[in-house]
């Protein structure tokens, strides 16, 4: 929601303090008070707007392109407001809403990084949840996480929230930036950095310049700074922000964190505690979880008894990322909703952990291809294919586009040029193991294997 005012050219036919909701999609408009015309690069947004009348909508937004006789035409009575950028407009109104309700003491917490950025981003909202209390939480939804998911987010908040977490998405240089001078975060965390997006990152150096832009925001535009560093990253422990709450497994940081499954430990700064969460048991998720955690206790100084009980409550990761099923038998470590090196070899890493054990020929692994590497995917993945050999999976099966770059890092395992030509061979071999790995860049929908009888 957002007040009536802050909508430039609104004033009479609403009252300025008037609570407004607003829509962008005519396929999923519900009621909402302003239909934003927003452009895609094949389609206008105004063609749109018929639809959103149709189903009860009267005020529109739209492109000063937009054809407004033939709208007032086929939406009589309608209020039209044209703007110059549809785009620019709508994350202006966000800013100024983000703004107004910060003044009332809103604090807003950012969340960025490589990977892990929409769990945590979960293990904040829920964790936060039981601190500030029912309905006083607001979080992105699902991961609208670029510059019209996060105006989008901050305009659907609740008049009674008093906290926001905000999760902020990349693939190219300043995206940060621009999504930090719209949502104005006050705290930040960055989960990892990683090879990601390096097709328009170009390396680590990049991804880390990119996304410390938030804690650059935060430093610079923060009335009380905060933020957290695991200075077991290599790429994180360069960051210097004095305002910053550091961790590590060694030496040198504010907290020395220990980790075992389904325990998370945070000793010797002034806001120690011990988390105990069966659910979340890679290393990477409970780094997640720490993080989260960490911030939280210092952002509510006192009260690290009861985050580290909330935390104990955090939902794991879900909707495809980083979960356990059953599948014919087998358990199966799910996470087909993104890949990239960095991400893949943490996974892996984790899921040589869990099959300790288990007999190699009862181990199955199957790789998609990752995306968005830029000139080096052809090595990227190789190095992938080679870890994969290097941890003793006896039974890796390679699948997309790139598979056969994986299989020349690890001859020994097979290659497949697209999903639906591994499918044959998953219906075969699936129910003769006792764990699976399966991880892929979302394009592949890895997932869509266990959907099969």
């Amino acid at each position: 929601m957002f007040r009536a005012g802050l909508l430039r050219g609104l004033s009479g036919i609403r009252g300025e303090g008037e609570p407004l909701s607003l829509s962008t999609d005519s396929r999923t408009y519900g009621g909402e008070d302003v239909f934003w015309c927003l452009d895609g690069p094949s389609f206008r947004g105004s063609d749109f707007a018929p639809e959103a009348y149709a189903k009860g909508c009267r005020i529109f937004v739209l492109g000063r392109g937009a054809p407004a006789e033939g709208l007032r035409r086929r939406c009589p009575g309608a209020a039209l407001l044209p703007v110059e950028d549809p785009l620019a407009a709508l994350q202006d109104l966000a800013r100024a809403s983000v703004a107004e309700r910060k003044a009332a003491g809103l604090t807003v917490v950012g969340v960025t990084g490589s990977n892990g950025k929409t769990t945590t981003k979960g293990m904040l909202a829920s964790i936060l949840g039981g601190l500030a209390g029912p309905g006083r939480v607001a979080a992105t939804r699902g991961n609208l996480n670029n510059h019209i998911g996060v105006p989008l987010t901050i305009l659907s908040m609740g008049e009674g929230a008093t906290h926001a977490v905000v999760e902020m998405g990349t693939s190219r240089p300043g995206e940060i930036a621009l999504l930090a001078g719209v949502a104005l975060p006050d705290a930040g965390l960055i989960t990892s950095v990683g090879k990601a997006h390096l097709e328009e990152l170009g390396d680590l150096r990049g991804v880390l310049g990119e996304k410390a832009a938030l804690y650059d925001h935060v430093g610079r535009e923060s009335a009380r700074p905060l933020a957290v560093i695991n200075r077991d990253d290599p790429m994180l422990r360069s960051l210097g922000h004095p305002f910053a709450v550091t961790f590590s497994t060694g030496p040198g940081a504010m907290y020395r964190c220990r980790l075992s499954p389904g325990r998370v430990e945070a000793l010797g700064g002034p806001e120690e505690m011990v988390i105990e969460n069966p659910g979340v048991r890679e290393p990477f998720n409970q780094t997640n979880l720490l993080s989260a955690a960490l911030l939280l206790a210092h952002m509510f100084p006192g009260r690290a008894p009861e985050v580290a009980r909330l935390a104990g409550r955090a939902p794991p990761p879900g909707d495809n990322r980083c979960s356990w099923r059953e599948h014919r038998g087998a358990r199966v470590f799910l996470d087909a909703y993104n890949a990239n090196p960095s991400s893949m070899e943490a996974s892996l890493s984790a899921f040589r952990e869990e099959a300790r054990g288990t007999p190699p020929p009862r181990v199955l692994v199957v790789l998609g291809d990752m995306n968005e590497l830029g000139p080096g995917s052809g090595a990227l993945h190789r190095e992938v294919g080679r870890l994969t050999r290097d941890l003793g999976f006896a039974n890796a099966r390679f699948v997309g586009a790139r598979s056969g770059d994986y299989l020349a890092g690890n001859p020994d395992g097979r290659a497949f040029g697209s999903l639906a030509g591994y499918a044959p061979t998953w219906d075969a071999e699936a129910g003769r193991h006792d764990l699976v790995f399966l991880k892929g860049s979302r394009s592949l929908q890895m997932e869509t294997l266990l959907d099969r009888m």
